[in-house]
């Protein structure tokens, strides 16, 4: 009798949740799901299962039901679980356990995950009044979090070669492969020789890149004229702020190719002239320091006070690595030129495999003060104070 009261007991206070088949007699409690879920982790789900029905369950299997991002093959491999019995025995509940595979393509969003229970009880179906075979599906949601995947694309250049000595502009982007939206982009920029970062460049913001976007922005660099042609790292450091506003910090860089070109000394040779001179011949010579053909080369004398150029331009041709060649010229030189160093330049101009172009060189000329009227007048001066000086002797010697 007291087994029969406590019976009429529990089935008055029983009110099982319903789930498929009209059946919710197995409690999931103690559901542990990692809070941070990423694409490409692999995680492990624990749960325990209680039986809230007033009698055993016999025979039970569980299994997953779901597919991507987490089964790449539904349902699962069903597990079997030990007798769930009834529901009042103490510490009966089966713990029960996971793991799973986060897809690494998988996008940020809520997904669901179903325990599918199946079990044999008793039934007090009309049509039964004995053991039937159900099924119950407990779905599960797990969060799966976005990963950000930045890389940074060189896009273009101007000039489309860089060269040693250039000024160049480099367009990049920074793309987020990944899943998840980054904010408050900054990209903190190194120099590293021979590229040097102009000082605007240091530091760039982009803002947000969404998932699957892109930022773009330019960095300014100045290739030493000593820059040996190759390719060359200039170190990049993102800086961003996931969704939940931490701050962090990527290594990166771009490559900076250099490429192999002419080049040029330019020195004097027979370069020391007089003033007021007309159409005196000054002579340079250059070198290809570089690494390529210099074609169709041109050199263009540009001089300003005391110089005139009467002929300034000269026509080399073909100057390849090493070769030398001799530039000459001719000036007017002003009359009132004073003996010292002037400064001029050479404009030098040429090809590469059809590519024009072109490059200022300094150098010098020697002006020497000729000698004209101005020393004829001192000597008559001279000339005539002396003969002041002796006539004066004269004179006082008569007096005397």
């Amino acid at each position: 009798m007291k087994w029969i009261f406590l019976a009429v007991i529990a089935l008055a206070l029983v009110s099982p949740a319903q789930g498929s088949d009209g059946e919710g007699v197995v409690i999931l409690e103690n559901i542990s799901i990692p809070e941070n879920v990423y694409p490409g982790d692999n995680i492990t789900i624990s749960f325990s299962a209680r039986n809230s029905w007033y009698g055993d369950l016999r025979d039970g299997y569980v299994h997953l039901e779901g597919g991507a991002p987490f089964l790449k093959t539904s349902p699962t491999e069903p597990k079997r679980i030990r007798e769930m019995e009834y529901w009042w025995v103490e510490n009966k509940a089966v713990p029960l356990s996971f793991t799973l595979a986060v897809d690494k393509g998988a996008k940020a969003g809520s997904y669901t995950v179903n325990v599918v229970f199946t079990y044999t009880r008793y039934s007090d179906a009309a049509s039964i009044k004995g053991f039937e075979r159900f099924k119950q599906v407990e779905p599960l949601t797990i969060e799966v979090r976005g990963r950000p995947e930045l890389k940074v694309v060189v896009r273009s250049s101007e000039p489309t070669k860089i060269r040693a000595g250039d000024l160049a502009e480099i367009r990049i982007s920074v793309v987020n492969l990944g899943s998840e939206e980054v904010r408050n982009v900054l990209l903190y920029a190194k120099s590293s020789p021979p590229v040097d970062l102009m000082w605007q460049s240091e530091v760039l913001y982009i803002d947000e890149i969404p998932p699957q976007g892109q930022g773009s922005t330019a960095i300014t660099v100045d290739v030493s004229d000593k820059a040996k042609a190759g390719r060359y790292r200039l170190p990049l450091t993102i800086s961003y702020e996931d969704r939940d506003a931490k701050r962090l910090e990527i290594e990166s860089a771009i490559p900076v190719t250099i490429e192999e070109s002419a080049d040029f000394d330019v020195m004097p040779l027979l370069n020391r002239v007089e003033s007021d001179i007309r159409d005196e011949r000054v002579t340079f010579e250059v070198v290809n320091t570089g690494s390529k053909d210099a074609e169709e080369l041109k050199a263009i004398l540009k001089a300003s006070y005391p110089f005139t150029p009467t002929g300034n331009e000269y026509f080399v041709g073909l100057l390849k690595p090493g070769d030398k060649a001799e530039l000459a010229f001719h000036v007017d030189v002003d009359d009132d030129a004073s003996t010292q160093r002037y400064p001029v330049d050479v404009i030098l101009q040429w090809k590469e495999e059809g590519d024009e172009y072109s490059e200022k060189m300094s150098s010098y000329i020697d002006v020497t003060k000729a000698d004209g009227w101005e020393g004829v007048y001192a000597a008559s001066f001279l000339g005539l104070l002396f003969l002041i000086l002796l006539m004066k002797k004269f004179l006082e010697r008569r007096k005397s």
